[in-house]
């Protein structure tokens, strides 16, 4: 018996080193012959946020990339419900938000890039 529709994706990971950073293409060729590329960076990093209590914060990145793009914000390593786009911004802050770590997970058909992580410092109101 001969499978001839096997579900098979070989991989080639290419990496350019460019001015420090490590930006990602891939190429890939399936079993039955079908090719496809992707290309996807943060330029970019979401950074840190210091707001008084009450206060919103955003956070946005810069990126490059081909493909479906999707896009993931993180709280504290946990999805956030509904933040699902270039920038995030936060209901109003409390002291407990004080410390929280933001990143976004950023993903098309073939690879996902996790930016570093933003940091949110909440003050005291009337500081």
């Amino acid at each position: 018996m001969r499978i001839t529709n096997f579900p098979v994706r070989w991989t080639l990971a290419l990496f350019m080193l460019a001015a420090g950073l490590l930006p990602a293409c891939y190429v890939y060729i399936g079993a039955d012959g079908a090719t496809g590329a992707g290309f996807l960076d943060i330029t970019q990093q979401p950074r840190s946020q210091t707001v008084t209590a009450g206060a919103r914060a955003t956070f946005s990145i810069g990126f490059v990339g081909t493909g479906t793009l999707t896009f993931q914000w993180h709280r504290n390593g946990v999805a956030v419900a509904g933040a699902n786009g270039v920038s995030y911004t936060t209901p109003p802050t409390v002291l407990a938000d004080d410390g929280t770590l933001f990143t976004i997970q950023v993903c098309n058909e073939l690879l996902c890039r996790i930016s570093s992580s933003a940091l949110l410092t909440v003050l005291p109101a009337g500081t």
